[in-house]
């Protein structure tokens, strides 16, 4: 705005990359090819699995998974980014009420959530439907932030929201923690029951 950018090719393809990742993503949530990935977390000196993190990821029409990384450029459209947490939900609270069933000694699930659920402002309202509906307590979900997040929205409706989750048993973790412009000083305004600091920041 109130300035200019010399073309250059680049440009085009950059667009139009974005552009199709954004009708790909589209497709495959309307098909119901979204689904989470775990990954374990352990604790180092005892080796057990202490919970897992939920990765989003796409099922293509080819059959092929794809990583986060290959459609993070959708990730940056709110309304993208709010149906992508929308279908996790349900998927997560589903093999967690599995898992509790089965006996498996897994505390926790993590799921990052987006500017785009905090802007929304109904964050609280889907996790506990999703969850009561698959009777699931609360306790069993982490609630993983980036620096993004928190930087990016409107720092009393965040820290409100963050509050209200852990009021409810929902514990809120920092992610990615180092590779923005956050500090140990945010943690005032900012309460979280982990941080999870970046490979790059160590």
């Amino acid at each position: 705005r109130g300035g200019y950018v010399r073309f250059k090719g680049g440009l085009r393809t950059s667009m139009t990359r974005r552009i199709q990742t954004i009708r790909t993503v589209d497709d495959a949530l309307n098909g119901g090819h979204l689904i989470p990935y775990y990954q374990p977390i352990v604790r180092l000196d005892t080796g057990e699995i202490r919970g897992m993190e939920a990765l989003a990821r796409l099922r293509l029409d080819d059959g092929r998974v794809a990583a986060a990384g290959e459609f993070q450029d959708a990730l940056h459209d709110p309304r993208l980014a709010y149906r992508i947490s929308s279908q996790m939900l349900p998927a997560i609270a589903a093999d967690m009420a599995q898992w509790l069933r089965e006996g498996l000694p897994i505390r926790y699930v993590g799921l990052n959530v987006t500017s785009a659920d905090f802007q929304k402002g109904d964050l609280i309202q889907r996790i506990g439907r999703t969850f009561e509906r698959a009777q699931v307590p609360l306790e069993h979900l982490v609630i993983e932030i980036t620096e993004q997040v928190i930087m990016g929205g409107r720092r009393d409706g965040v820290a409100r929201i963050m509050a209200a989750l852990r009021e409810r048993g929902i514990q809120v973790s920092l992610d990615d923690f180092g590779t923005g412009f956050a500090s140990l000083t945010h943690l005032l305004d900012f309460p979280v029951d982990a941080i999870k600091i970046d490979r790059s920041f160590i």
